[in-house]
């Protein structure tokens, strides 16, 4: 019977312990395509199932939203307004990803990337 080699054991503990307290670091990726989206991540090409996307990011992504409802005062030329509601509403937003898009992902495993924001510079 052959014993496990000592060594192999203790690298992989060190890059088990190594992996433990070192955070995924956020990436700049750019958009190179829309449908099916694809990114450039640094040399890598991906897309499908490589890529997970925060739901606000979709092109047509919706939320129900509840605004309160506040009184107001003023008028008009056709009259007096004295309050405003909108309780329950959707909210849809109609851009998504575009071509050229600088984005902050993530590297979550040797083949999955997560899409967390769109970033602008300022």
């Amino acid at each position: 019977m052959r014993s496990k080699n000592p060594y192999s054991e203790m690298i992989k503990i060190m890059q088990d312990q190594g992996a433990k307290y070192n955070p995924f670091s956020v990436q700049l990726a750019t958009v190179i395509a829309t449908s099916p989206l694809t990114i450039t991540a640094g040399e890598l090409q991906l897309a499908g199932d490589n890529l997970l996307v925060a739901d606000f990011l979709l092109t047509s992504y919706s939320r129900q939203i509840n605004l309160p409802s506040p009184t107001v005062s003023g008028t008009t030329s056709d009259g007096t307004i004295t309050s405003l509601s909108i309780p329950n509403a959707t909210l849809n937003f109609t851009d998504g990803l575009n071509v050229g898009d600088t984005l902050a992902v993530v590297q979550v495993d040797s083949s999955t990337f997560v899409i967390l924001a769109r970033v602008v510079s300022v």
